[in-house]
């Protein structure tokens, strides 16, 4: 039905998953796999993010166009769209809150500055690195973790409370460190921990840049009108120019999100096709939020 590339932190290649319709009908993502060239199947994944984007936007056309002379019943093949549409903007709504976050973490960290190879602080085992450290770092002096090294070295290091730093364990570097690396890049911008549970990290990430908006989460009678949403089996309410956007991974909750812009992007939520149901706003105690 539809494709995504994900992004592998460890190898530095792009895997290509697919939204499929499994036995029980409901659409699931999952790994690519293509014909490889002695006969048997492999991983689809590509090595820069721009291949990996072309072969997106080519294959979801081809599965869009083929779904539409599909000969199924019109009602499954409405749904089917619907679900595959839903499905990949969830994706790119998760895409484009990180990019955003990413962003954001650079401009409140641009001040600080790249640290040459002699002034930092190393253990006795990690000193043959320092060079490499020092270049890792040019990018995002910030971080708290690294990757030094040529990609396939898989070498990473972290700094610890007193800003030595030194080698990850064996010095190897595994799916897990590679992922946390990537969100230091994002974390460490706002002086959070990566190492904690992504989804309560992006939140705290979001009251830090929505802080009168994520207030209103506080009023009890905000609170009412979003238990009655939930209780319905809405997972989104828009208000005096706010969205709250429930989240269920992580404990998360209900989220805030601002409408205050007419493009499609952070902030703005859009409503492909259904039912919009207008109710009469109650007082909220704040006015929207710009």
């Amino acid at each position: 039905m539809a494709v995504w590339p994900s992004y592998e932190p460890l190898t530095g290649i792009w895997h290509m998953q697919e939204l499929a319709v499994g036995k029980t009908g409901n659409p699931k993502w999952r790994d690519r796999q293509i014909p490889s060239a002695g006969g048997g199947i492999k991983m689809d994944w590509y090595r820069d993010a721009d291949t990996a984007l072309a072969a997106r936007l080519e294959l979801n056309a081809r599965y869009e166009a083929d779904l539409k002379v599909s000969p199924i019943d019109e009602e499954v093949r409405h749904s089917l769209q619907l679900k595959a549409s839903k499905s990949l903007q969830a994706k790119e709504r998760l895409q484009s809150e990180e990019a955003l976050m990413l962003a954001d973490a650079r401009r409140r960290k641009a001040s600080v500055p790249a640290p040459s190879a002699a002034e930092l602080k190393l253990t006795a085992r990690a000193e043959p690195l320092r060079d490499a450290l020092a270049d890792a770092l040019a990018e995002f002096p910030y971080v708290t973790g690294v990757r030094v090294g040529e990609l396939h070295e898989r070498l990473a290091m972290a700094k610890s409370y007193s800003g030595i730093w030194d080698l990850l364990a064996d010095g190897s570097l595994h799916k897990r460190g590679a992922t946390l690396i990537e969100r230091s890049k994002i974390a460490s911008g706002f002086d959070l921990n990566p190492t904690e549970h992504w989804g309560e990290v992006k939140a705290k990430i979001r009251t830090i840049l929505l802080p009168r908006a994520n207030q209103l989460l506080q009023l009890s009678s905000v609170r009412r009108l979003l238990d009655e949403a939930l209780a319905r089996g809405e997972k989104a309410l828009v208000c005096n120019g706010v969205v709250f956007w429930y989240e269920p991974d992580g404990n998360v909750g209900w989220q805030v999100k601002s409408t205050d812009t007419v493009k499609s992007g952070e902030g703005t939520t859009l409503w492909a096709e259904g039912t919009i149901r207008f109710r009469k706003s109650r007082p909220v105690g704040n006015p929207p939020i710009h």
